[in-house]
């Protein structure tokens, strides 16, 4: 049952302006302009006898004329609004209404005096043509990977084409631009909180570092675009070949020629310096966060090695990885870098800063040149022995300072007497002696390793430094990066197709070329082998 509502026939009114006993003063003032109204009687009744008339009395309403009443001149006429409006809910349950009401679709919903029900939306057949832009289903894995196929689309542009490799961030694919028909490396990271903040720091750093080199010409990878995809961040890079760590693990841990790893270091240490030079410490610095940007190699036959070898014709580098990447300002995790690249103040919890990249970088340089990972250990103190026999004893002021328990009186609780005593003794060696000949360019590359390698980390070598650093003397004019700043893109381009290192010359037959399998960045690669094997 709801309310007799007083109304008179066509021709007379009722004057609503003045409030009634079943109308509430919420309701009165809703009415606005509208209370005075020529209603026509029969649109009531005492009671809703059927559905028909239910749905007789909705559509006379919603025919009625609402102009209010009003001495001014009638406004120009204005287009018909909408009969539903998505801001809007319709008075339908009659029945319960506190009083008369306004035609259903201009009421807006009062949840204290009115109850309503929203229209049912009428069902929409899903486009095929629609759904085939896009993975058919987006679901994750166990682990957090998102599953996908080769071929789905996401974000109605980047087409999947092949898995380029996964590590414990995620996975990285090979996909198709289609909106630019350019192919490059995507980087989909899991699922999984910490990973998907990581991520959102990758991103920070990248932006920042592309805001002061618009360019890219510091050597950092270039990030193309950012999404996130149903709780997966998604980074675009450019394309890249293999990691300096990849190619020497394909090459069976064959050392690079020299001036590879003059090429390698130089631009390494030209990057970095750019990220120290505003406030930014790279903090993972090693082999497989150094991409080389063609991997294309030649095949040359060693004599001296009776062995085939391979040579890359490119050592244009570059630097991936920002995700640990921390700025001055920012907080400073205790522990940091992979482990065979991590320096002595951040082992000992002596807090670190930019020295410890330069440490990382001596340690890259050696690999390169050696093919071995000089400090191939998982455990601090063991590590810190390799330092000492190496390097020489740790300074007493950092054996004091530090609040780790692996000294005792300023001197390494070492027993060298186990056998992890007699295992470092007899795999590890003073540095010089790992010197290949003393040919004036090794001594030189040895004296910038040892520089590189100070235990304080203010008396370390700076990348400033070490770029005038003399073994770096012999860098060619067209792969000089102050002479590529200034010469610009047609600087660039002459670098690539100067820098390819001649076969050596102990071949004896012409070499032959191949393509490697172009990778991606920020990889997870296999373990790597250590100064000897351990039995």
């Amino acid at each position: 049952m709801f309310h007799v509502l007083r109304a008179i026939h066509s021709g007379m009114e009722t004057d609503w302006s003045q409030p009634h006993n079943h109308i509430s003063e919420a309701d009165h003032q809703q009415l606005g302009p509208y209370c005075r109204q020529a209603v026509p009687q029969q649109l009531y009744s005492h009671q809703m006898q059927s559905q028909l008339q239910h749905q007789l009395l909705q559509q006379q309403v919603c025919e009625l004329s609402l102009t209010p009443q009003s001495a001014l001149p009638p406004p120009p006429p204005q287009p018909q609004m909408a009969l539903v409006q998505s801001s809007w809910w319709p008075v339908v349950d009659l029945q319960n209404s506190a009083g008369p009401r306004l035609p259903w679709t201009w009421i807006p919903c009062m949840e204290s005096t009115v109850q309503t029900e929203p229209e049912l939306e009428p069902e929409i057949e899903p486009d095929p043509e629609a759904e085939s832009s896009r993975a058919p289903s987006v679901e994750d894995d166990e682990d957090g990977h998102l599953i996908y196929r080769h071929g789905d689309v996401l974000q109605d542009r980047y087409k999947i084409l092949a898995t380029l490799g996964e590590g414990t961030f995620g996975k990285v694919v090979k996909v198709k631009d289609m909106h630019v028909d350019h192919v490059m490396a995507l980087k989909i990271i899991k699922n999984v909180e910490k990973y998907r903040e990581a991520a959102k720091l990758e991103i920070n750093a990248l932006e920042k570092i592309a805001e002061k080199d618009p360019d890219g010409r510091h050597l950092c990878v270039k990030m193309l675009d950012w999404f996130d995809y149903h709780g997966h961040m998604c980074i675009a890079f450019e394309m890249l070949g293999l990691s300096v760590f990849d190619f020497l693990k394909d090459n069976n841990y064959q050392p690079y020629p020299l001036d590879a790893v003059r090429h390698v270091a130089y631009q390494l240490c030209y990057s970095v310096k750019f990220l120290h030079d505003n406030k930014l410490t790279h903090t993972d610095l090693k082999p497989e966060n150094i991409l080389f940007v063609d991997s294309d190699f030649e095949i040359c036959y060693n004599s001296k090695k009776k062995r085939d070898i391979r040579r890359v014709k490119r050592t244009d580098v570059r630097l991936i990885d920002f995700g640990s990447a921390t700025f001055d300002h920012e907080h400073h995790s205790t522990i940091v870098s992979t482990r065979h690249y991590r320096a002595p103040e951040v082992i000992l919890e002596l807090g670190w800063s930019q020295p410890c990249d330069v440490w990382s970088i001596g340690c890259i340089i050696f690999e390169l040149y050696l093919g071995i990972t000089l400090f191939q250990t998982h455990d601090n103190r063991e590590h810190l022995a390799m330092m000492e026999r190496i390097l020489g004893p740790i300074p007493y002021r950092m054996a004091r300072k530090t609040k780790t328990k692996y000294f005792y009186h300023g001197k390494l609780d070492w027993d060298e007497k186990s056998s992890a005593g007699r295992y470092v003794r007899e795999n590890c060696k003073p540095l010089h002696r790992y010197q290949n000949t003393e040919d004036e360019d090794h001594r030189q590359l040895f004296d910038l390793i040892a520089r590189m390698l100070e235990y304080e980390p203010s008396s370390r070598l700076t990348l400033g430094e070490a770029l005038h650093h003399p073994f770096f003397d012999k860098i060619p004019p067209h792969q000089r990066l102050d002479d590529f700043r200034a010469a610009g893109d047609e600087g660039r381009e002459r670098s690539h197709s100067l820098s390819r290192p001649s076969c050596v010359k102990a071949e004896t037959r012409p070499c032959r070329t191949s393509n490697s399998i172009p990778s991606c960045p920020l990889l997870q690669a296999p373990s790597k082998p250590g100064i000897y094997p351990r039995k």
